[in-house]
C-alpha cells in the first residue's frame, strides 16, 4: 500500500485486492490482528512469532490505514472500500483512549493522522496532542527495543505536505533533514538501530 501509494497509482487491480485480503482478516471492531499465526519462523524476530492473532492491533490498523488513506487521495476504489471506514474508526476510537503509546506504535499513529487529517474534524485535535509525546530535540527511545534504537522526528512526520509539519518546529525538522544527509551510507542507503535477526532483514 505504501509503494502504489508513493507511485500514486491509479490502474492495478493490486490496490483493492490488497482492501480485499485484508477485509478477510479484520476483526468486528475494524481492526486487524498485530501478526497472523505461521510456522516458519526462522530468522524471525520474537514480536513476530509470539504475536496475537485474536485481538485487533491499533499499531497494524493504523499503518495500513494510513496508506490506504494516501492511496484514496488517487483512487475512488480505495475510498470508497468497504475495508476503509471501519479500520479508520476503530483507529480514532483507539487513539482517543490512549494516553501513553509506546514510540513504534505513536509513529504509525501519527502517520494515520497525518492521513486523514484535512478531511476529517476529529483527527486534527489528536493529531497536535499525540505530537506533544515526541521528542522534537533529539532522538526519540524506544522502550524495549534493541540497545540503543531510537527513532527521530523526521520518523513521526515523514512527508513535508504533511499536517503535523505545521505542528513540530520548523528547526527541529530541518536539523532532523541535516542528521539524515550526514547518516548516508557510501551505498546510498541508511543503517537502523533496531535489531536485526538475519541478514536479509538487516539488508
Amino acid at each position: 500500500l505504501e509503494v502504489l501509494a508513493e507511485v500514486r497509482d491509479t490502474k492495478s487491480r493490486r490496490a483493492p485486492e490488497l482492501l480485499d485480503w485484508l477485509s478477510g482478516h479484520t476483526f468486528p471492531d475494524g481492526g486487524v490482528p498485530f501478526a497472523l499465526p505461521y510456522s516458519d519462523t526462522a530468522g524471525s524476530a520474537g514480536h513476530w512469532v509470539t504475536a496475537d492473532s485474536t485481538a485487533s492491533s491499533l499499531m497494524m490498523t493504523a499503518q495500513l490505514a494510513a496508506q490506504a488513506h494516501r492511496l484514496a487521495r488517487y483512487r475512488g476504489d480505495v475510498a470508497g472500500h468497504p475495508w476503509l471506514g471501519p479500520a479508520t474508526s476503530y483507529c480514532l476510537d483507539q487513539i482517543e483512549q490512549t494516553t501513553s503509546p509506546h514510540a513504534i506504535e505513536l509513529m504509525f499513529v501519527l502517520r494515520f493522522l497525518d492521513a486523514i487529517a484535512e478531511r476529517t474534524p476529529r483527527a486534527r485535535p489528536l493529531l497536535e496532542r499525540f505530537s506533544g509525546y515526541v521528542t522534537k530535540d533529539g532522538p526519540h527511545p524506544v522502550t524495549g527495543g534493541a540497545e540503543g534504537e531510537v527513532l527521530h522526528l523526521l520518523d513521526f512526520t515523514p512527508y513535508s505536505d504533511a499536517p503535523s509539519r505545521a505542528v513540530f518546529p520548523a528547526r527541529a525538522v530541518a536539523a532532523n533533514r541535516d542528521r539524515l544527509a550526514t547518516q548516508k551510507q557510501p551505498d546510498g542507503g541508511w543503517e537502523v538501530t533496531y535489531a536485526s535477526f538475519s541478514p536479509a532483514g538487516a539488508l
